[in-house]
């Protein structure tokens, strides 16, 4: 997997319209989101939600839904994000 660089919010326009993971984080650098999706317009549509917050985000492409749905439950296992509740 490709090293992942933490991005701000203010990259969101320059994301990439393909499927991947994604995680958000708050000031802390704590996960308090991980989904899967086009990437791009999941980290947008999360920008303008104020029930949302967070500060900066990874994301890592994977065409297969199969993997994104296992990469997504293991993180959601791993880092139990606060706002992961339908998930958990």
């Amino acid at each position: 997997m490709a090293k992942k660089t933490k991005k701000t919010k203010e990259n969101i326009s320059n994301l990439p319209s393909k499927d991947g993971n994604y995680n958000l984080f708050n000031t802390k650098e704590e996960i308090v989101y991980t989904g899967q999706g086009n990437i791009k317009d999941r980290i947008s549509a999360h920008s303008k939600n104020p029930n949302i917050p967070f500060t900066s985000y990874t994301f890592n492409l994977e065409s297969s839904a199969k993997k994104r749905e296992q990469i997504e439950e293991q993180r959601i296992k791993r880092y139990k994000p606060p706002l992961n509740k339908q998930k958990k």
